[in-house]
C-alpha cells in the first residue's frame, strides 16, 4: 500500500482510535502509523529548549550526545541507548539527536524496524557552525521525517537488507538546512541564532 493510499485500508479505524499500529505492506516494509490529532504542530508539542548555543561542536570525535544533552539542553533529557532515539524527557517523549554542519546520512534500515517508539520519537536536528556553536535547532516527527525523504521502494529494499543482514547499513544524503528551509511545515525550529 502506497503511504498516500492508506486512508481506505483496514488500519484506518485502529489509527483514528489512536492506536499506535503497525502494517507490513506487500512489499514487506514495516510502518507505525499513528494518530496525529489533526496536525503535525499539535503532535509535536515542544517541551524542550535551548539553554547554551554556545557549546562547541567541532573537533569531538566523540560525546556529542551527551554534550548537546547535559549543555545543550541542560536537564531536559536523560540519555537513552536505544536504536530508534538517543533521549527521553520526563514526560516520556523520545527524541533522536542528529548533529550536523549541514549534510547528514540517515539509514533508512533502521527506520523499517517494528519499534513502535518510532511513533512517538521526534528528531531534534542540531545545525552548528565551527567557531560559532549551535545555530539551528529543529524539531520534526520522525515519522513525517522519514515519508518525506525515503519512497516505498527504498524502505523495500531497506527491509530486505535488515532482514539478510541486520549489521549491514545503507546510507542515504540529506542536506539539513535547504530541508529546514523548503519544509518549514515539518519542522519546529526552536532555536535560531540571530545574525
Amino acid at each position: 500500500m502506497h503511504l498516500s493510499n492508506w486512508k481506505g485500508s483496514p488500519l484506518y479505524r485502529r489509527v483514528l482510535e489512536g492506536y499506535p499500529t503497525i502494517s507490513i505492506t506487500s512489499k514487506g516494509v514495516g510502518w507505525v502509523y499513528y494518530k496525529l490529532m489533526g496536525s503535525t504542530k499539535q503532535w509535536s508539542i515542544m517541551s524542550i529548549h535551548v539553554v547554551n548555543p554556545d557549546i562547541g561542536l567541532d573537533g569531538r570525535w566523540g560525546g556529542k550526545d551527551n554534550l548537546i544533552i547535559n549543555e545543550l539542553f541542560k536537564g531536559q533529557l536523560t540519555r537513552s541507548h536505544h536504536e530508534t532515539h538517543d533521549a527521553v524527557d520526563s514526560d516520556g517523549n523520545y527524541y533522536e539527536i542528529k548533529k550536523q554542519q549541514n549534510l547528514q546520512w540517515f539509514d533508512p534500515r533502521k527506520y523499517t524496524s517494528m519499534d513502535t517508539t518510532l511513533s512517538t520519537t521526534q528528531i531534534i536536528f542540531v545545525v552548528w557552525k565551527k567557531n560559532v556553536g549551535v545555530v539551528t535547532v529543529a524539531l520534526c516527527p520522525t515519522m513525517n521525517f522519514i515519508r518525506e525523504i525515503f519512497n516505498d521502494d527504498l524502505l523495500a529494499l531497506a527491509s530486505k537488507v535488515a532482514i539478510a543482514s541486520p549489521r549491514t547499513q545503507l546510507k542515504h544524503p540529506v542536506y539539513i538546512k535547504s530541508m529546514i528551509s523548503k519544509n518549514p511545515k515539518l519542522f519546529d525550529i526552536i532555536y535560531q541564532r540571530s545574525n
